[in-house]
């Protein structure tokens, strides 16, 4: 049976080369989910960088897009901050074209450090110039009113929780404020669905950090949420259904025994995402990576994907149990 396949397939590859290269090409560009029928799906990417002035970049972009709005079965797209090299308009107006082109499901922007960096008088970084675009530009794209740093967004009756620096630096800065929003927020969701919180700072010392940002002076808060990251931590850790996701690190997808891509962090799982722009290291080095997520009854599916390459990373795809949620 194996080699009548074998030469049913040689002979329509020879007769019909052009067929067969168009339905090889879909298979790789239409996306399909592990397993049929997940109650709810998305796509999550970090580190887009997006800059005005440098059109390669919306290419990369417009092939993700390509195949998120060609699916049929994604409920939502997210990011995890960096959406901008600087922050500037010229930056954001570009990733508003590109965003527009495509018939995409429900969007959610979340915040990062270079969104911030956004510049002011005398050269400076400006925090309030660099936020009032985010809102403004996130708004746009998005359709949902974006009014400051953090926000809450639920798609599909599943709840995502963005958190965003109140100040400029690598690092970030977190308010009490926010804190005690997050917990707020968090006390909300049912505790038998997920609650996805999305920052682009990881917990300090998770997924190989401080060494894995690459930094070669460094200490214990180099990469991650820096001062505010234990408390932060303490809310997360009173809930067993929260999954934290962040970038920031440009650490592509690796699973050593020292660090993960997926990692369990006391109460919480904690997923750090490849830089979907440029040249990752750590891992996976390629750029054009993401990440898509799939909720099915019994398990939650992280799968690790090349929106360039059209790929599958198999070795990188996580099982989160539900009942290890419990």
């Amino acid at each position: 049976m194996k080699s009548s396949a074998s030469f049913f397939l040689k002979v329509t590859i020879y007769f019909f080369p052009s067929r067969w290269y168009i339905i090889f090409i879909m298979s790789r560009i239409v996306l399909k989910p592990l397993r049929p029928d997940p109650l709810f799906s998305f796509t999550i990417f970090a580190d887009i960088h997006m800059r005005g002035n440098e059109k390669y970049r919306a290419r990369r972009m417009r092939k993700a897009l390509l195949s998120v709005a060609s699916s049929k079965y994604l409920d939502a797209l997210v990011t995890a901050g960096d959406n901008t090299d600087h922050g500037e308009e010229a930056h954001y107006k570009l990733l508003e074209e590109v965003f527009a082109e495509r018939h995409l499901p429900p969007t959610v922007l979340c915040l990062g450090n270079h969104d911030l960096w956004t510049t002011g008088e005398e050269g400076k970084d400006h925090y309030e110039k660099a936020i009032g675009l985010f809102k403004e530009y996130g708004t746009r794209i998005t359709g949902e009113k974006i009014d400051r740093p953090y926000f809450r967004r639920d798609i599909g009756g599943y709840t995502f929780l963005c958190m965003g620096s109140e100040g400029t630096g690598v690092g970030a800065r977190i308010g009490d404020e926010q804190i005690a929003w997050l917990d707020q927020e968090l006390t909300s969701v049912p505790t038998d669905k997920p609650a996805f919180v999305v920052s682009h700072y990881a917990l300090n010392k998770t997924h190989g950090l401080p060494k894995t940002f690459g930094d070669k002076e460094y200490n214990d808060m180099t990469g991650g949420f820096g001062p505010d990251s234990d408390k932060i931590n303490a809310v997360l850790q009173k809930y067993r259904n929260v999954v934290l996701f962040s970038g920031h690190s440009h650490m592509g997808f690796t699973k050593k025994k020292s660090y993960s891509t997926f990692e369990k962090v006391g109460n919480i799982h904690s997923v750090n995402l490849p830089c979907f722009m440029f040249f990752n290291h750590n891992g996976v080095i390629n750029s054009g990576c993401a990440m898509i997520v799939e909720i099915y009854p019994d398990e939650i599916v992280f799968r690790g994907r090349n929106y360039l390459y059209k790929i599958w990373y198999r070795r990188y795809t996580f099982h989160l149990k539900r009942n290890d949620m419990k």
